[in-house]
């Protein structure tokens, strides 16, 4: 696949995540920006999968085991700041440690946590991950969006 159209985004990527690619990560799938400059980019590890998303001025950063789907439609990818959340056991961490274009201060985060994230998806048992991290997601919820969280956990 040609990434030639995706030059911009590819290089915000590369300047401040070369961590990523010292780590042995390749990128297996772009999209340009389009409507509302959303664009996306997934790229794979022998054991992680890690989608950028810039949807509506927002920077998502998503990461999950390498058999993760790839685009817009990607199961098992699970947003970097619940991964964080579950890591830490913090429920006074501030709600948005980085939503904003401000790539070089998520590569920061991402980076002090990188190897930690890694170890979750290194675990035998996804599946009992996957429940965890969906507890950890609602407490998530509800301490910090207590109006979505009881549209979503009624």
């Amino acid at each position: 696949m040609s990434f030639e159209t995706h030059i911009r985004e590819i290089e915000l990527v590369k300047q401040n995540f070369s961590f990523l690619f010292d780590q042995g990560f390749r990128i297996i799938y772009a999209e340009p920006a389009k409507s509302f400059n959303n664009w996306l980019l997934d790229m794979a590890s022998p054991i992680l999968r890690i989608q950028f998303a810039e949807d509506r001025s927002e920077l998502i950063i998503r990461v999950g085991p390498n058999s993760a789907g790839i685009g817009w439609q990607g199961n098992d990818l699970w947003d970097l700041q619940l991964l964080i959340f579950h890591l830490k056991k913090d429920t006074n961490m501030p709600p948005q440690l980085f939503f904003s274009k401000d790539m070089e201060s998520a590569a920061e985060v991402f980076k002090s946590y990188f190897t930690d994230v890694t170890s979750l998806f290194q675990q035998q048992d996804y599946l009992k991950l996957a429940n965890s991290l969906k507890k950890s997601y609602a407490i998530m919820m509800k301490k910090w969006h207590p109006k979505v969280y009881k549209g979503i956990f009624r």
